[in-house]
């Protein structure tokens, strides 16, 4: 169906992104670590939130295994001595600083982890959650897959509006 623009979420290029509502993103952060546990075993999704929640994991965890796709946040975290970390690897998109296709796919789903962060383009309660890179969107797919639980993490930029590709309901 169609949507009206006024509801479509702009995209932007991740670099623009690491600027946008920062604060925010560093509160999500927080909370989301509020569910983590000292010995989680987690994945992480790629973006500007991903980047900024490494950096709370580094300043509240001693202990994590993270699996990602993100070379940004396998750089943030792998001096963190115990940290175990797994670089998912697989084709680099260099606009989203991300590895996606088969291979990061394939390597997701050889994993399980008790908690997976997503971090989507829009959420609307009618049109689900949504995102706009469609070389992502089997990789945060798979990350959902391969969890026990999802959480997802959004400013309120991104709230009751559409992504050009659907994730979920």
């Amino acid at each position: 169906g169609a949507v009206t623009l006024k509801k479509m979420q702009r995209f932007s290029q991740l670099s623009e992104r690491l600027s946008e509502n920062r604060e925010q993103k560093r509160r999500l952060s927080q909370r989301a670590a509020d569910c983590i546990v000292e010995g989680d075993r987690i994945a992480i999704d790629s973006g500007s939130t991903a980047i900024e929640l490494a950096q709370v994991l580094r300043e509240r965890f001693h202990t994590l295994t993270i699996v990602t796709n993100s070379p940004e946040v396998f750089e943030m975290l792998y001096p963190v001595e115990g940290f175990e970390l797994i670089q998912t690897g697989g084709f680099y998109m260099k606009s989203e600083r991300a590895f996606h296709g088969y291979i990061t796919v394939d390597t997701l789903r050889g994993l399980h982890v008790s908690k997976s962060l997503i971090f989507p383009s829009a959420i609307s309660l009618q049109y689900g959650v949504g995102v706009y890179v469609p070389e992502l969107l089997e990789v945060e797919r798979a990350l959902m897959e391969i969890a026990d639980e999802t959480i997802l993490l959004a400013d309120s930029s991104k709230f009751e509006t559409t992504g050009a590709l659907k994730l979920c309901d």
